[in-house]
Protein backbone atom coordinates (compact mmCIF):
# COMPACT_ATOMS: atom_id res chain seq x y z
CA UNK A 1 0.00 0.00 0.00
CA UNK A 2 1.29 3.59 -1.14
CA UNK A 3 -0.13 6.50 0.20
CA UNK A 4 0.41 10.16 -1.60
CA UNK A 5 -1.21 13.69 -0.02
CA UNK A 6 -2.25 16.40 -2.33
CA UNK A 7 -2.66 19.96 -0.85
CA UNK A 8 -4.34 22.36 -3.54
CA UNK A 9 -5.26 25.99 -2.64
CA UNK A 10 -9.42 26.53 -2.53
CA UNK A 11 -9.02 29.39 -4.39
CA UNK A 12 -7.40 29.06 -8.24
CA UNK A 13 -6.53 25.12 -7.17
CA UNK A 14 -8.07 24.01 -10.66
CA UNK A 15 -5.36 22.75 -12.16
CA UNK A 16 -4.12 20.75 -9.15
CA UNK A 17 -7.30 19.48 -8.58
CA UNK A 18 -7.26 17.82 -12.22
CA UNK A 19 -4.15 16.28 -11.05
CA UNK A 20 -5.43 14.44 -8.51
CA UNK A 21 -8.27 13.11 -10.25
CA UNK A 22 -6.07 11.69 -13.40
CA UNK A 23 -4.25 10.20 -10.43
CA UNK A 24 -7.26 8.95 -8.34
CA UNK A 25 -8.74 7.48 -11.90
CA UNK A 26 -5.56 5.79 -12.51
CA UNK A 27 -5.34 3.83 -9.40
CA UNK A 28 -6.82 1.21 -7.46
CA UNK A 29 -7.61 3.65 -4.39
CA UNK A 30 -8.29 1.86 -1.07
CA UNK A 31 -9.13 5.12 1.23
CA UNK A 32 -9.47 9.19 1.01
CA UNK A 33 -9.25 11.42 3.76
CA UNK A 34 -9.67 14.94 3.27
CA UNK A 35 -9.06 18.03 5.93
CA UNK A 36 -9.70 21.42 5.10
CA UNK A 37 -6.64 23.53 6.66
CA UNK A 38 -6.28 27.06 7.38
CA UNK A 39 -3.02 29.23 6.85
CA UNK A 40 -2.00 32.53 6.29
CA UNK A 41 -1.68 32.57 2.62
CA UNK A 42 -5.27 30.59 2.34
CA UNK A 43 -7.68 27.99 3.22
CA UNK A 44 -6.25 24.74 1.43
CA UNK A 45 -7.97 21.15 0.91
CA UNK A 46 -5.70 18.05 1.92
CA UNK A 47 -6.53 14.98 0.61
CA UNK A 48 -4.51 11.89 2.11
CA UNK A 49 -5.09 8.68 -0.58
CA UNK A 50 -3.92 5.44 0.27
CA UNK A 51 -3.98 3.11 -2.84
CA UNK A 52 -2.48 -0.37 -4.06
CA UNK A 53 0.66 -0.63 -6.06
Amino acid sequence: MQIKIFTIPIMGGEKLLEEMNVFLRSKKVLQVEQHLVQEVGGLFATSSCWYAV
